[in-house]
């Protein structure tokens, strides 16, 4: 598992992510799904669903990922 940790606002995974949550033709184009929050992420591994990268706050659990998830802190 990568695990990064972002400081800056102006960091382009945030910038990418701001553009991504807020303009759904981004999401298509790109072909993905911004999803918040622990209980949506527990019903996404439940489901089987691939998971790209989970962005998480400081000292929040998470559950068991694939190794393959990339973790942003």
């Amino acid at each position: 598992m990568r695990h990064e940790v972002i400081s800056s606002r102006s960091n382009p995974l945030v910038t990418h992510l701001r553009k991504l949550g807020s303009k759904r033709s981004a999401r298509r184009e790109e072909g993905v799904f911004v999803g918040e929050g622990p209980k949506l992420l527990q019903e996404t591994l439940k489901a089987s669903i691939s998971l790209e990268t989970v962005i998480y706050a400081t000292g929040v659990p998470l559950p068991d990922l694939p190794q393959e998830v990339r973790l942003v802190e």
